[in-house]
This record gives structure tokens, sequence and C-alpha cells, in this order.
């Protein structure tokens, strides 16, 4: 199973340039994460082509806020998955952020625009694929993979967007 990972869009209308980036990186996943600050609801309507699992950011548009959940725990190829989008300050978010899914195998977040791959003692994933608007000079924008084999190994990507 090969996972498309998104947050922190930050765009109010669909764009040439986001149609790419999803066409280019995500045209053979199986489900795509977006993990908060989607803010326009035409951006999530076309990301809906897609089996979607989706949470509200602190920047989502009123029409988001309405219909999307702040967290959500689902089940994916045996693994459960926890996505939340992040609040507050950077630090300790990865630590509150984790108390949130204790039986997660994977927990997906954003807000902070740093991506992020750790794997933890306990073999959790710890996943943020930075923002589709960057963090710069840090943090060029970029997207994220995750692939999930049958027998449950976890392969985790930040993809870099340049040009």
């Amino acid at each position: 199973m090969k996972i498309g990972v998104l947050s922190d869009t930050h765009l109010s209308e669909l764009t040439p340039e986001f149609v790419k980036v999803v066409e280019e990186y995500f045209s053979d996943v199986d489900a795509v994460i977006h993990a908060g600050d989607i803010v326009g609801y035409p951006v999530y309507s076309y990301l809906e082509q897609f089996p979607l699992y989706a949470v509200r950011g602190n920047m989502d548009s009123p029409a988001l806020q309405d219909i999307l959940d702040a967290k959500i725990f689902f089940t994916l190829d045996k693994l459960k998955i926890g996505v939340t989008h992040g609040w507050g300050i950077c630090y300790p978010i990865e630590e509150n952020i984790l108390k949130e899914f204790p039986q997660a195998n994977i927990v997906v977040y954003g807000h902070t625009h740093r991506p992020l791959i750790k794997h933890l003692p306990d073999g959790r994933l710890l996943f943020n694929p930075g923002s589709l608007k960057g963090n710069r000079p840090k943090y060029p924008p970029s997207v994220g993979l995750i692939h999930i084999n049958g027998d449950t190994t976890v392969k985790a990507e930040i993809i870099y967007l340049t040009g």
C-alpha cells in the first residue's frame, strides 16, 4: 500500500501547481492523508478523488472546520494510524501528539512545517510531511509518502519539491 501525505497546503483555491504535485507524486497512491491546514474547500474537494483521511488545522476555512475532526484514528493494511494537525508552540509538540495516539503504529501530524521521519524505539513511526508552502530558508516545500508492505513493514519518505 502506498499513501500520499500532505499537510499545511495553505491554499484557498486549487492551483495548477498543486494539481501538478498531486498528479506527479500521488498518481498511484491507494489513499491520501492530509494533516490539516488545507484552508479552502476546493482543495479538499479535489483531494476527494482519493480515499481521503483529513483533519482540520488552525487555518482551515469555516466550511472545513465544520466537516473535519481535529484528530482521526483508523486502520489501513493492518496498521493503526492516528492523524492530527498539531497545536501551540512547536515544542514539545511531538511528545504531546504521541500521547494522543498511544495505540497507533503510525502517527501523522503537521503544523510545524518541519518534515520529520522518526522511527521510535517502540516500533511506531512519527511522520510530518512538512508543508507544501515550505518553511524557508530551512525547509523547502515538501510532501510525503508512506509505503506499507504486506508484512506491515513501513517505509516513509519526504519528497522535497523543487523548481
